[in-house]
């Protein structure tokens, strides 16, 4: 008798099913920094939501609320939606509170706040305009893009930094939620993927 050949065909590893973001964000550099994050993350099932500035945060959150909903009549999937704003502080968020799946993450007073913490330590007293220049001293491109890879390797920093700010401050940001879901996801869906965050 003739054994079988061995099956040389490999066995495809085992991966979790990519998860989809759906995120409503107004246009500006919150935009700029959720197009580096998927570039950098290369986790492309982030659909953005673009909404007016002058939209009250209550009215972003419900358009969230009510795509969710939508999506779910419709059978599409959708794991995670997320509202991404600056100048909201944690007191406002805590309000908006809802047994919905919508995530809201903040920067205050603005998202420029998050990527100075990328480089160094923010007082939470600190003004917006000390921000904005000490952060123009890492990143002097700033107005033009931020693809530069001057923040890459130094998320984990500026999670931690800005959690020991807490909420209590003038200047904070908790963007930092958002952007681990992201990472965790693409981690889950490919364990060897090549995370430079």
């Amino acid at each position: 008798m003739i054994p079988e050949p061995p099956n040389l065909a490999r066995e495809p590893a085992f991966r979790r099913q990519r998860e989809n973001f759906t995120v409503f964000l107004t246009r500006g550099l919150p935009e700029h920094y959720l197009h580096w994050i998927k570039a950098e993350l290369q986790h492309h099932t982030i659909a953005s939501q673009y909404v007016r500035e002058r939209d009250a945060l209550e009215n972003i959150v419900k358009a969230a609320n009510d795509y969710d909903e939508e999506a779910a009549i419709k059978g599409s999937q959708v794991d995670q939606i997320w509202c991404l704003v600056e100048g909201v502080t944690p007191r406002v968020l805590g309000s908006l509170a809802t047994d919905s799946r919508v995530q809201v993450a903040s920067s205050w007073p603005t998202v420029e706040s998050w990527l100075l913490l990328h480089f160094e330590d923010a007082d939470a007293t600190m003004s917006t305009r000390e921000a904005q220049a000490r952060l123009r001293r890492h990143m002097p491109g700033l107005e033009k893009d931020i693809y530069d890879g001057a923040l890459l390797g130094r998320f984990d920093g500026a999670a931690e930094r800005a959690s020991n700010l807490g909420t209590g401050g003038r200047l904070g940001s908790d963007l930092f939620r958002f952007v681990e879901q992201v990472r965790n996801s693409l981690v889950l869906f490919d364990p060897e993927a090549t995370v430079r965050i």
